[in-house]
């Protein structure tokens, strides 16, 4: 039990501790109190509704205890309230429009509950948010745009295992600051809009798990502070942006299981040599593993398996430790360790063997057509030009003059032999 006065307690934490019960309604009475923390118990009774009458708040944690019950609306009246969690509370609610009046709020952390219903645009009010975090509930609806040009200072907003649907808004790329965006494992459909290369500050970008089609856009490779791309298990086609190998702080790529298909077989991620994490199995790439990737040195992760793939496989440095075959898998084409297929039988790629008999083919044409247009050369020159006749058969005619002596001098000196 808390003692019944504390006039003037200011900050109260009793996290981690194993209270069990409801929250003491004696905790209201603390009425200068601006920290309450009381997550990681065992508390139960849900969010009671006198917390709405702590008007000096600033941080109010209740997360990660099983309280149960609603969001109470009255939580909206928190003017001073800066952070808000109630993480992992078995929450059974929506989110009540009146959390909009928030206005100082920079933290809002609801995740791990079974929140329902959409996301309330009201919510734009929040305008000093940073940190936004409602994943893994039963959110439905469409993500409000105009979140996103009312909360200048957001620097991650984490909305994944929802089941949110429509597009990815586009003035998403008017959250300038954003560090973190995980929209991963929700319903959204339609393109990545080119908008998001204007996040110049993301290091995390997840949208993995969704209905997404069209291409990846090459403003993504202006992402310099980029370093863990996933773009998994989405419609995604076309081929993946050259300019990606740009991103060099890049190291994690996870595009496994779309569409897209590039005939460079990933040479653009040669300059990637922070690389750890590359998964681009399940798509229609094609084309010979380059050489460069031996230059990888901090390559753990890679899986490459059922795509088109073909030729030798590179070997040296980090990739030589990589020796699991199933990263290659079903790729026909390929062949040298760490795959039981020698690159010197016959089960060669039959386009490594076409390509090279092409190469043979291209040096045979080569040669002929040389020596057709040499010969008609030399031969438009005589035809053409009188002068040059005369002077080539003139030149002949002397050197013909010149053997004919030769053999007559070497034949009488044979004979002087003979006759002595």
């Amino acid at each position: 039990m808390l003692p019944e006065k504390l006039p003037n307690l200011m900050y109260l934490n009793l996290s981690f501790n194993a209270f069990s019960g409801q929250i003491p309604a004696s905790i209201g009475r603390l009425t200068k109190l601006l920290d309450l923390r009381i997550d990681s118990n065992n508390l139960t009774g849900g969010v009671p509704v006198f917390l709405g009458s702590m008007s000096q708040l600033k941080v109010l944690d209740l997360g990660f205890n099983p309280l149960g019950g609603t969001i109470p609306p009255v939580l909206g009246q928190l003017q001073m309230l800066q952070q808000l969690s109630i993480m992992n509370a078995e929450l059974v609610s929506t989110l009540p429009p009146e959390l909009g009046n928030l206005k100082n709020l920079t933290v809002m952390e609801l995740s791990m509950n079974q929140l329902s219903g959409g996301l309330p645009p009201e919510f734009a009010g929040m305008q000093a948010m940073r940190v936004f975090s409602i994943s893994t509930n039963n959110l439905t609806g469409e993500i409000p745009p105009a979140l996103f040009t009312s909360w200048p200072e957001l620097i991650s907003f984490q909305v994944q295992n929802n089941l949110f649907t429509g597009k990815i808004p586009p003035e998403l790329g008017k959250a300038g600051k954003l560090i973190v965006l995980f929209m991963f494992g929700n319903r959204l459909s339609g393109s990545i809009p080119a908008a998001l290369g204007s996040l110049t500050s993301l290091e995390d970008l997840d949208l993995s798990d969704n209905d997404l089609t069209g291409g990846i856009p090459p403003e993504l490779g202006h992402l310099s502070h980029l370093t863990f791309l996933k773009l998994s298990h989405n419609s995604i086609s076309g081929p993946i942006p050259g300019n990606m190998g740009n991103n060099f702080k890049m190291q994690g790529v996870d595009h496994s299981s779309g569409n897209s298909s590039n005939s460079r077989s990933g040479s653009d991620f040669c300059q990637l040599l922070s690389l750890k994490i590359l998964y681009l199995s399940n798509n229609k790439l094609t084309g010979k593993l380059p050489d460069c990737w031996w230059n990888l040195q901090n390559l753990q992760f890679i899986d490459l398996s059922n795509n088109a793939f073909s030729g030798k496989i590179p070997t040296g440095n980090q990739l030589q430790t990589l020796s699991d075959p199933s990263i290659y898998h079903n790729n026909y084409g390929l062949c040298g360790f760490p795959l039981n297929i020698s690159c010197t039988s016959s089960s060669l790629a039959s386009d490594e063997r076409f390509c090279r008999k092409c190469e043979d083919q291209y040096l045979s044409f080569c040669v002929m057509a040389g020596v057709v247009f040499g010969f008609w050369v030399w031969f438009g020159m005589f035809f053409f030009s009188g002068t040059l006749r005369y002077a080539v058969f003139g030149f002949v005619d002397c050197i013909q003059c010149k053997v004919m002596q030769k053999v007559y001098c070497i034949n009488q000196f044979l004979s002087r032999g003979t006759t002595a």
